[in-house]
């Protein structure tokens, strides 16, 4: 067998690979060279044309296989690429920090998101306990909720506060979730966002709401002292007053005020400036209104209010209507008698309210024949317009006056 058959067959074994060779193909193929280099050119003269054919073939087979090799390699290569790219903009630069830690919260593996927020530069980050950037007021919060993930493999979701390498104290909202479990070693997964803009902002929001409240609070009690005032003038002109038409249009000048003065005391001492309870507003005010008439100290008021949130823009129009139809029966449904009942209820079913007030009196003709003005009863209607409502009067036993309408929001 010639040198160069014998050399074709280790190119065979060459090419075919031999994982266990530590030489490199290159080094092989010095070696096999440096061999036969300084043999006697007479050793050529054995070479047959048909072994220069077969090895110039094989040859020519063993470059195009190269070749193709190389295109195959080229293409893995582009694909690794386009992986490693989508890779870097899918995790490396996601708007969220990853952080991989295992069962004792070391840092395994970071991304450059993750590397920001904490304000330290990524290498750094490995290998450390994650416990190290947050501040010591939120180990509990930390700890607790690591505890928690172990043992009930739920997903944890809670906000704490880190330190930046710069000082800066940031709040972040962190996600934990379990990866990997087993009986030797868990692999979690935090994801964390930095919200302390957002935190920020929620906070600038809540001081001037607050703000707002102490404002409107201010109104309110400057509304209630002015309507005071009003009511003491009405109070010192009807005194000095002989004429009784004169001084029954002053009282009840004073009573409609009250309605509101006593909403704007409400609303000075409520916590929700926006809705009061139908029931807290009504309560007090049809007693103050029962309370100016000492004629009416032998009826028997009854009163059932369900405990209404009620937008507070509806409230005065509603007391106006209340302290119209109870002044109207205080004055008119009991003459000549001693005794009688005054019920007043208030449900809801939705948005939907249902107001009455009802006696057992002389009845709505009567009291019409009497008041022959009539002017409580069309304000009433008046007002009921207002809230889009609808009035209703049932003069069979003593007279029922059924207000109804929506609420909003």
């Amino acid at each position: 067998m010639s040198p160069f058959d014998k050399k074709l067959k280790t190119t065979e074994e060459i090419t075919s690979g031999d994982a266990d060779n530590k030489k490199s193909i290159r080094k092989r193929a010095e070696d096999f060279f440096n061999e036969y280099k300084d043999k006697s050119t007479a050793n050529f003269d054995n070479i047959t044309p048909d072994t220069v054919r077969e090895l110039f073939h094989e040859l020519r087979v063993h470059q195009i296989e190269l070749e193709m090799q190389n295109d195959e390699l080229k293409k893995t290569r582009d694909s690794l690429e386009l992986s490693r790219a989508k890779y870097f903009d899918l995790y490396e630069l996601a708007p969220v920090g990853y952080l991989t830690l295992d069962n004792k919260g070391i840092i395994l593996e970071a991304n450059l998101t993750a590397a920001n927020i904490l304000g330290r530069p990524r290498a750094s980050l490995v290998k450390q306990p994650f416990s190290k950037y947050i501040t010591h007021e939120d180990f509990v919060i930390y700890f607790k909720n690591q505890k928690s993930l172990l043992e009930k493999k739920e997903p944890q979701s809670y906000e704490i506060h880190i330190n930046k390498s710069n000082g800066e104290i940031i709040w972040v909202l962190l996600e934990l979730n379990l990866l990997q479990f087993g009986e030797s070693s868990q692999i979690f997964r935090v994801v964390m966002r930095d919200i302390t803009e957002q935190k920020i902002s929620q906070e600038k929001i809540t001081w001037l709401l607050k703000e707002k409240e102490l404002i409107l609070k201010e109104v309110h009690h400057r509304i209630k002292n002015n309507l005071n005032t009003v009511m003491s003038i009405l109070s010192i002109h009807s005194n000095n007053i002989e004429n009784q038409e004169t001084i029954k249009s002053l009282q009840d000048a004073k009573s409609r005020l009250n309605t509101m003065l006593v909403l704007y005391n409400k609303l000075y001492r409520s916590e929700n400036l926006l809705k009061l309870s139908f029931k807290d507003y009504l309560t007090p005010l049809i007693n103050e209104i029962m309370d100016l008439y000492p004629k009416l100290e032998n009826i028997s008021l009854n009163t059932n209010l369900d405990d209404i949130p009620i937008n507070v823009k509806l409230l005065p129009t509603v007391g106006i209507i209340v302290n119209e139809l109870l002044t109207n029966i205080a004055k008119y449904a009991f003459n000549n008698q001693s005794d009688g009942i005054i019920n007043v209820s208030a449900a809801s079913r939705g948005n939907h309210i249902r107001l009455e007030i009802q006696d057992n009196g002389i009845g709505i003709e009567n009291i019409m024949e009497q008041n022959k003005k009539g002017l409580g009863l069309q304000l009433v209607n008046l007002l009921t317009e207002q809230l889009d409502g609808k009035l209703t009067i049932d003069g069979k036993k003593g007279t029922s006056f059924i207000i109804e309408f929506d609420t909003f929001d």
